[in-house]
This record gives C-alpha cells, sequence and structure tokens, in this order.
C-alpha cells in the first residue's frame, strides 16, 4: 500500500510564437537591428517518456524517484545572421526551427512533516527535490556541433524548511539553478556568442496567518541575500 510505480508516454504538439511566424520586419535603423519573422515555421512535436516510484513514509513523508526522456522536433528558436545582403550594414535576427533536440533526467525527492516530534515543534516540516538533466539540440544554422537545450539547467534543485500548525505557516526555501542558455536572446553564430544566465540560488521566506475561513494575512520575503542576476558569454576555451 505504501509503493507506487507509474510509467507513462505522450505526444504534444505546439505551435509556434504567432510574433516569430508574422510576415514582417521590425528595423530599428537608430541601432542598426532587424527582426525578420519567419512564417514557415513548422509545429513543434514531443515524444515524452516517463516513469516513476514513490514509497509513501510514515507521517505524512514521501520518497520519490523519476526519470524521464524527451524527444523534440520542429523546436523553433531566435538566431542571430549576417548572410542575407539585403540588410547588408544591420544586425539580423530570425527564427528557425531546429532539428531535433532530447532532454533526459533523473529526479529524486523527499517530503517529511515531522508529526512524531512533540508539540510545538510538530508542525516541522522538510522537503528537498534535485533534478539532473542531460539535454542537446541540433541547429540548421550550427551544422555539426550539439549545442545545450534552450533554457535546460543540468541541475536544480530545491530544500525547505516549513512550520504549518493551527492558523500559522512558514516557509523557508532555497533554490538553486545551475547555468542555462539564456530563452529571450538569439542564439549566436558560435559558441562564444551564447547568452547563458549564470548559476543563480535564492533564499526565500513565506509567512502566512488565516484570521477565518475567509481571511488570511501574508508577508513574503524574496532574494533575502540580494542574489546577482547575471548573464556571460562564454570564453573561447569554454
Amino acid at each position: 500500500e505504501s509503493l507506487v510505480f507509474r510509467a507513462s508516454y505522450s505526444n504534444a504538439l505546439a505551435r509556434p510564437n504567432f510574433g516569430d511566424i508574422a510576415f514582417r520586419r521590425l528595423i530599428n535603423d537608430e541601432d542598426g537591428e532587424i527582426t525578420v519573422g519567419n512564417p514557415f515555421l513548422e509545429t513543434l512535436e514531443g515524444t515524452n517518456w516517463d516513469a516513476s516510484v514513490e514509497y509513501y513514509l510514515p507521517s505524512l513523508g514521501v520518497l520519490s524517484a523519476s526519470v524521464f526522456f524527451k524527444e523534440i522536433e520542429n523546436f523553433a528558436y531566435e538566431f542571430e545572421t549576417d548572410a542575407d545582403p539585403r540588410y547588408a550594414g544591420y544586425d539580423v535576427t530570425s527564427f528557425a526551427n531546429g532539428s531535433n533536440g532530447d532532454i533526459k533526467g533523473l529526479e529524486l525527492a523527499y517530503q517529511q512533516q515531522l508529526r512524531m516530534l512533540p508539540a510545538p515543534f510538530d508542525g516541522l516540516g522538510f522537503m528537498a527535490n534535485a533534478t539532473f538533466l542531460d539535454s542537446d539540440a541540433l541547429l540548421p544554422t550550427r551544422p555539426g556541433e550539439e549545442v545545450p537545450f534552450i533554457g535546460q539547467s543540468d541541475l536544480t534543485a530545491n530544500i525547505a524548511l516549513t512550520y504549518d500548525k493551527g492558523p500559522f505557516f512558514v516557509r523557508l526555501a532555497m533554490n538553486h539553478r545551475d547555468a542555462h542558455l539564456r530563452e529571450d536572446e538569439a542564439i549566436g553564430g558560435s559558441a562564444v556568442e551564447d547568452f547563458y544566465i549564470d548559476d543563480f540560488s535564492q533564499l526565500d521566506l513565506v509567512v502566512r496567518y488565516e484570521i477565518d475561513d475567509n481571511w488570511e494575512v501574508f508577508a513574503e520575503w524574496v532574494n533575502i541575500t540580494d542574489e546577482p542576476f547575471r548573464v556571460y558569454l562564454p570564453s573561447d576555451n569554454g
């Protein structure tokens, strides 16, 4: 009764963003930039395989592990190019379909309410999870090169301490994410022109008090340690 296995297969379709497929040119003469839409973008298709196991512990606890594999075809991405002679002297950004990409990973999680402790400590709880990824993508604008899938970090992890008793709830959580290709920047012509968001760890605090069935007051303190948001370009030697 405490052990649960799951497995699933799914297939998904997603149309490109309207702004990416619009048949238009946005010209910024002041900065010397042009954005060109691509009305011929194809629909993304994703094939997903997932399997997981969960073991439920006494006193509202659970241990879980899952593995997944996602194969993605025709994903859209933004890229920079200087190959079009019609736009000489401009930095040109446009959109293309990637050939294919895949994301495979492992997710581990643990959650436990410490109801076995004496009052008032029986309101304490703990949770932790980590996701380990390996991803790559093939891009027609970067032939012969494997590029990390856009927006995917090798490691994402969360750890939290909670207190939930009566009308009072508190959660102190640390969230971490490894460096990853920035989603809202164009892919460069080479690896040293790709924008990455740096490793980031953030500590947050939430406090909530229920006055009655209809009203509650809460406060959030986000990024307690004032961690900076950094974007960088990799060096020639990686």
